[in-house]
């Protein structure tokens, strides 16, 4: 859990701002599954105990799939990751070839299963002298070997950028993927890897085309402009424009826009991953450009396209030739997600973006950080980098102005680029929302203007309104989601307790989200109590009222141990089990079939039927069970076999095939690893299979009447049928095959809450209530009579003989 979240922060914390990654979890296209969503996080804010957003680049081979369409794996889908292809550059041998506009023969080709543009571009990846062993280096091929060179000029972009525009910043992983694409090579007219001719850029083979050093870090510092972050859209309908003009007019001109994006769903599949969107358009020659509307003709951008409403890397390209001015825009269209997690409330999002061959004005003013949340009344300070493109030293005079109320002090007002000050920025009480204010500075008579934002907030004065589940509410999952409501908050903390008081808190987390769901191995059949507190930057505010709610009767399971102790794996089952707080029973078959029959199993919901390593004739049920277990399905069951070697030994038969919904299948094909798929277990990443015995795990086909619920390296690896009132699980792999304790529990209580729970019996007539009504139910009607609401059977508001008479029509047990 959390494993590449887990390396991200560890490079991070170890003072890392880029990260190679020539690797991936799954060789197969997975779409946008929980390890993809898990690096997107990470490349916003790798650290998200610290306060801040500590960003990283995350630079990524995608996988050797060999051409074709959508051959990428996991997590080659991130949006915020740079994903990286192969070219080809040398033979074997070390010989430099003729091919280097020629894609490897090795590398994927997307799109993203959701139709998103992958890669985002491609470098050279065969051969590529690198080390081999422990001892020695050699010829390789793959795109394990381009992304390198990638995360190498990003490397050098960021030492450009700390040393020329930040003035000791880094450049956000969004600003740094914007320089790289948009100083990218096209290869139209080179092959892709199926050795077809390519057009121009941006398309799903080359991406936006080749990785160009040169152009990277080594611009015209008097025509090219970076505005990293700087702006956070807060609501749908925002804009942001600057008006630019050629520093060659000979030459085109070139926006890049890209956006670090809120993360995804993480369910895998083609189900849409984007979340906030945002439109480049820029307005040029009397035409209006749109992001990603490129002509494929001539490779530059064409009035009349449609906004891109996928990618959250967007560009246009106006050439040959420039013209003369343009106004470019950043459009907010859809700001529907966190996309700056920690500041304002949860619906923002903010954007880089380069301009190559844009003049830049003579000098230029930056504010770091471009906005702040800040308490009113309170005090907090930005610093003013000033900086001249030319590199002249010419004195900048600054001044601030904001609106009425702020006051803002300058520490110097005349300074020598490069070189920073200090700006304070004092909010007066009893002012809100979002402010902006400028900073001028003026030199040799030309004014450059940069805005700075305030989210001013002001200590709670109300609590979160607690919505689902409602107060009270019964029959929950034990995996319960809480939902809340308030505005003005950047971040809540949950809190989860076994007692009102939240003496016994056994579950807490702070999340900038209103929704949260809980796993913290709640029991069955229990009162849970609840509450959420609000943060901002005027510190915590009160705690909500609590509420409280129940969670669903527990199930009675059977636990059929089919595993004839070669070896003995039934302890990976009730370790699980008994951390539930399920209540099981096990039925041993003794490397027979002596196995439950319907009287049995019609004393259980759930029967988890394991086989472990045993094969050779006994493993899973036999044909007198397989005639048990089907009437009991029928009856509302619900079964989860999991074997290896179940169908080696029975083979295909109708009841596999109806019930557990396989069509076809190969024996023993050694699965490596599993990934969740479907709506069961779609939430699940790739798990490594480790047997505690030889690996013989099958490969099967499903039924139209099944899901697939996991995939495997080599081919589908389990199934879940829904039928008339039955339900059943298949895994061609054992549970025990997955190391991870918690992710083994994880796996049980999936299984367990997908268990239909009956709707509970109403029985107003047992007062008391003890499931039975007798004398006792009697008794308390005629002590409650006239009044109520105690005795009060039929719910008039009064205790009368219609009561009376409906304990005597309902007397014995209820049903």
């Amino acid at each position: 859990p959390d494993g590449m979240l887990r390396l991200m922060r560890d490079s991070r914390s170890n003072g890392a701002s880029a990260s190679n990654n020539s690797w991936g979890p799954s060789p197969t296209p997975l779409g946008y599954d929980i390890d993809t969503r898990l690096v997107d996080v990470g490349v916003r804010d790798a650290l998200a105990d610290e306060d801040g957003n500590q960003g990283l680049t995350y630079v990524l081979s995608i996988m050797n799939g060999n051409g074709g369409t959508s051959s990428q794996g996991t997590p080659d889908e991130a949006m915020n990751v740079i994903r990286v292809g192969a070219t080809r550059l040398r033979s074997n041998g070390g010989t430099l070839q003729n091919h280097v506009e020629d894609l490897a023969a090795v590398s994927a080709h997307g799109p993203c299963l959701d139709g998103r543009m992958l890669p985002d571009l491609v470098a050279p990846g065969c051969y590529v002298l690198s080390i081999f062993d422990e001892f020695n280096w050699a010829y390789s091929c793959g795109t394990s070997l381009a992304s390198p060179q990638v995360t190498g000029a990003a490397g050098l972009f960021c030492e450009y950028y700390r040393n020329r525009i930040g003035l000791g910043r880094d450049p956000s992983p969004a600003m740094t993927k914007a320089a790289i694409l948009i100083a990218a090579r096209s290869l139209e007219g080179g092959e892709d890897a199926d050795g077809a001719p390519m057009g121009h850029p941006p398309d799903s083979r080359q991406g936006w085309g080749r990785l160009a050093i040169d152009p990277l870090i080594n611009p015209d510092a008097e025509g090219i402009r970076y505005y990293d972050q700087a702006t956070v859209f807060g609501e749908s309908g925002e804009e942001w424009s600057l008006q630019v003009e050629p520093q060659d007019p000979t030459q085109p001109i070139r926006v890049m826009l890209v956006w670090t994006t809120a993360a995804g769903h993480g369910l895998g599949g083609s189900t849409p991953a984007w979340t906030n969107d945002l439109d480049l358009v820029v307005e040029a020659g009397g035409g209006t450009y749109v992001g990603n509307d490129i002509d494929p003709s001539t490779g530059w951008s064409r009035t009349g396209g449609t906004a891109d409403y996928m990618n959250n890397t967007e560009a246009v390209l106006l050439g040959p030739v420039a013209p003369s001015t343009a106004t470019i825009r950043v459009v907010a269209s859809d700001i529907n997600s966190d996309g700056v997690p920690g500041f304002g409330d949860a619906s923002d999002q903010d954007f880089a973006l380069v301009c190559m061959n844009c003049k830049a004005d003579s000098f230029s003013l930056t504010l770091d950080p471009p906005a702040i949340e800040v308490c009113a009344p309170g005090t907090v300070e930005y610093t003013v980098e000033v900086l001249s493109a030319s590199g002249a030293t010419d004195a900048v005079a600054l001044s601030a102005l904001g609106p009425l109320g702020l006051s803002l002090s300058l520490q110097n007002e005349v300074v020598t680029p490069p070189e920073k000050t200090t700006l304070s920025v004092t909010v007066p009480i009893g002012m809100s929302g979002t402010k902006e204010f400028s900073v001028i500075g003026t030199s040799a008579g030309e004014q450059v203007e940069v805005v700075g934002q305030l989210v001013v907030v002001a200590p709670f004065s109300t609590v979160p309104e607690l919505l689902e589940p409602s107060d009270g509410a019964s029959g929950l999952p034990t995996i319960p989601t809480l939902s809340w409501s308030m505005d003005g908050a950047s971040s809540f903390d949950v809190e989860l307790a076994s007692d009102a008081l939240f003496g016994d808190v056994l579950f807490s987390t702070t999340t900038s989200e209103q929704s949260i769901t809980v796993d913290a191995g709640l029991s069955y059949g229990e009162t849970y109590h609840w509450r959420v507190r609000p943060s901002s930057a005027c510190g915590d505010g009160s705690w909500s009222w609590t509420s409280s709610f129940t969670t669903s009767e527990g199930i009675s399971v059977l636990l059929v141990d089919d595993d004839d102790n070669v070896p003995d794996v039934r302890s990976y089952y009730t370790e699980a089990m008994s951390s539930l707080g399920l209540q099981y029973e096990v039925w041993d078959t003794a490397n027979t079939d002596e196995e439950p029959g319907l009287e049995t199993l019609r004393n259980y919901d759930l029967v988890v039927w394991f086989t472990g390593a045993e094969w050779g004739g006994f493993a899973g049920p036999g044909a007198d069970s397989e005639i048990a277990l089907e009437q009991w399905l029928l009856e509302g069951g619900v079964l989860w076999l999991s074997s290896q070697d179940y169908l080696y030994d029975r083979g295909l038969n109708a009841f596999g095939s109806t019930y557990l919904g396989v069509s076809a299948y190969d024996s023993d094909v050694g699965q490596s690893v599993v990934t969740g798929a479907g709506s069961v277990f779609g939430g699940y990443g790739t798990m490594t299979l480790t047997c505690p015995f030889n690996n013989y795990t099958d490969s099967i086909e499903v039924t139209p009447d099944a899901e697939l619920a996991f995939v495997g390296d080599l081919g589908g690896a389990g199934a879940t049928v829904v039928g008339d009132g039955w339900r059943t699980v298949f895994w061609a792999f054992p549970l025990e095959a997955v190391l991870d304790v918690d992710v083994r529990r994880s796996l049980m209580l999936t299984v367990v809450n997908w268990v239909p729970v009956p709707e509970p019996v109403s029985c107003p007539a047992d007062v008391s209530p003890d499931g039975v009504v007798n004398i006792q139910d009697l008794l308390m009607v005629i002590a409650s009579w006239g009044g109520g609401p105690e005795g009060d059977v039929d719910g008039d508001g009064t205790v009368d003989v219609a009561d009376l008479l409906m304990i005597i029509s309902s007397w014995g047990l209820c049903s």
